[in-house]
């Protein structure tokens, strides 16, 4: 799928579609994702490994920081309520496109690889904890630093009744 096909699912009439995978989309680009904003009814939306897709030999190659595209177009998405982006390379920048998404219930940012510049936790943990209607929320391995002090960010999801933190080795039990 490339921006050119959710350019003419756009066109048709498709005002209905609730549900769209666009997992592993290596011609899709964040002009393709303006299209999406062309389906009212859109609820969920998989994004997962975007930006994610040289390999070499079927190794992964992490991607060049300029060539990422940017997910600002989601930020027009306001009535989505699942969104998963797992696997994916975003720019740290790229978690600022999410805050606007405050219909989200489900959120799934497990794996996800930040790229550009330091990421500090909070500042991630910060823009999850904007999004209040969040009952189901996936960080395994995503996070670099989430500790017991920075968990505590995510006290005002009252509503979460499902969080994933695999692998975020640096929580204990006293956090």
């Amino acid at each position: 799928v490339d921006a050119e096909t959710l350019r003419a699912m756009a066109a048709a009439p498709f005002t209905a579609l609730e549900s769209l995978t666009l997992d592993r989309c290596s011609l899709l680009e964040s002009d393709g994702l303006r299209a999406l904003a062309s389906f009212p009814s859109l609820r969920t939306l998989s994004l997962r490994h975007w930006g994610n897709n040289s390999y070499d030999n079927e190794e992964l190659v992490e991607p060049d920081l300029e060539s990422l595209d940017s997910l600002s177009p989601l930020s027009a998405l306001t009535s989505l309520t699942e969104l998963s982006l797992s696997q994916a390379y975003m720019r740290v920048g790229e978690l600022l496109t999410l805050s606007a998404l405050t219909a989200l219930q489900t959120l799934s940012l497990g794996w996800v690889s930040l790229v550009g510049q330091d990421v500090g936790s909070s500042t991630v943990l910060q823009v999850v904890a904007s999004l209040t209607a969040l009952t189901d929320l996936n960080l395994s391995s995503c996070i670099p630093d989430v500790t017991d002090d920075t968990i505590s960010l995510l006290s005002t999801l009252v509503g979460l009744t499902r969080l994933d933190l695999q692998h975020c080795s640096r929580l204990t039990d006293e956090g």
